[in-house]
């Protein structure tokens, strides 16, 4: 993240599964980060993050979205000007949360979106339960017996929560941005392949190690013309 932070331009924004999973991550890399998403500071990799883009993270009130919304941005806006250290900002953010449903990121909000692992909801959940043995069980008494749906519904469930999230950039006919899925089973299993979006199906590619994807990456940004 750090090395694909620093050939960016614009605005990263970094989808986790769960808040919880988002904090423990931040917790790892340098215990810090003020009340409601302010700036993420002290030594680890968040500090090395701070010396390429300011960092926010998404904060659980739904009230403190917008306020952390607007410092996001203002960063990304600072980070134009040729005299400022930083290159803009980056948001980490949480699959079915605010920041997943509904916000724009398009243009330099938003030039590279970075979605880590696949969110499939927690099995556990009693509500999920109840559905999908509802299904099996109708699926059982049918005539003639039908398979199941249970298992798709639930990979449907999280791919059209991996759309939603990478859907939050490329807005417009002009716009541009990556993405980065960090997962080997994006392409390592057709379930999972064939139910991304046909515009982000079409591009997909595997990079077979770090260094491949930050080439590709720094090619990529390269590419773009100037204004």
């Amino acid at each position: 993240l750090i090395n694909v932070c620093n050939v960016t331009p614009g605005g990263v924004v970094v989808f986790f599964s769960s808040f919880n999973y988002c904090e423990e991550v931040m917790r790892a890399w340098g215990r810090g980060g003020g009340p409601h998403g302010s700036n993420v500071g002290n030594d680890g990799v968040l500090e090395r993050l701070k010396r390429t883009k300011d960092v926010y993270v998404e904060p659980r009130s739904a009230t403190d979205v917008e306020r952390v919304l607007a410092m996001y941005a203002t960063s990304i806006e600072k980070g134009k000007c040729p005299e400022v250290r930083l290159s803009g900002a980056v948001i980490f953010a949480v699959v079915g949360g605010k920041l997943a449903e509904g916000i724009n990121f398009g243009d330099d909000m938003g030039r590279l979106v970075v979605m880590v692992g696949l969110p499939y909801p927690n099995p556990q959940d009693p509500e999920l339960r109840e559905r999908m043995s509802f299904m099996d069980r109708q699926a059982a008494e049918a005539v003639p017996p039908r398979p199941s749906p249970s298992k798709d519904y639930y990979v449907n469930l999280c791919m059209k929560a991996v759309n939603q999230c990478v859907g939050r950039a490329i807005r417009h006919i002009n716009d541009y941005a990556a993405i980065l899925l960090l997962d080997s089973r994006y392409v390592e299993q057709t379930a999972v392949s064939s139910r991304l979006s046909n515009w982000i199906g079409k591009s997909l590619r595997r990079s077979r190690n770090f260094g491949e994807c930050q080439g590709s990456l720094v090619r990529f940004f390269k590419s773009i013309p100037s204004p």
